[in-house]
């Protein structure tokens, strides 16, 4: 993939992101970032849930490095809710400012890897349920230019497992048919 073709599927997938995105309610000051049982240390929690208290994701959308780049973990420890909320600077960020989004696109990878012990499972799936359908498709479609256009900046299935996963819940939605068209 040319540069110029990053840049085209980049802004596309940002049109395609805001649209998914655009109806979902603000989660409130006080479900965006609780820090859970043995979750690590609350203050960590307390710094993502000051950060973006009260914030918009919309009025971010065109520099949303400058909220979701510091901490660029954040993704990992925003609650369902606002995990739903504030993806798409998270999504934006990875895809169309890939190169100077440092950690950002590989917690969007890790944020849809299916789970290896029951709570992060409990955790990743609670998560996948609270999205639309087009909303998991516009992931997958965020994963897979992530691959297309970056794959050689992660290990060899990452990507795989997180699109996987997500087809895994698309195909759930369809009724097992086990489908997903993007």
């Amino acid at each position: 993939m040319t540069d110029g073709e990053k840049i085209s599927a980049a802004r596309a997938l940002q049109d395609r992101i805001e649209a998914a995105f655009r109806g979902v309610p603000y989660p409130g000051d006080e479900n965006i970032s609780t820090c859970p049982e043995g979750g690590g240390p609350a203050e960590d929690y307390e710094e993502i849930a000051a950060a973006f208290a009260g914030k918009k994701w919309q009025d971010w959308k065109d520099s949303p490095l400058s909220l979701v780049g510091a901490p660029d973990t954040a993704l990992s420890f925003l609650d369902p809710t606002a995990f739903r909320y504030y993806l798409p600077l998270f999504l934006i960020s990875a895809t169309r400012y890939y190169e100077k989004a440092n950690l950002i696109p590989g917690s969007v990878v890790t944020a849809f890897m299916p789970g290896k012990e029951a709570g992060t499972k409990r955790w990743g799936d609670k998560r996948l349920a609270l999205l639309s359908l087009e909303q998991l498709k516009t992931v997958k479609a965020c994963l897979g230019f992530l691959k297309s256009a970056h794959g050689e900046d992660f290990l060899d299935d990452e990507i795989d497992l997180a699109v996987q996963n997500v087809d895994h819940e698309i195909g759930r939605r369809y009724r097992g048919t086990g489908s997903s068209k993007t």
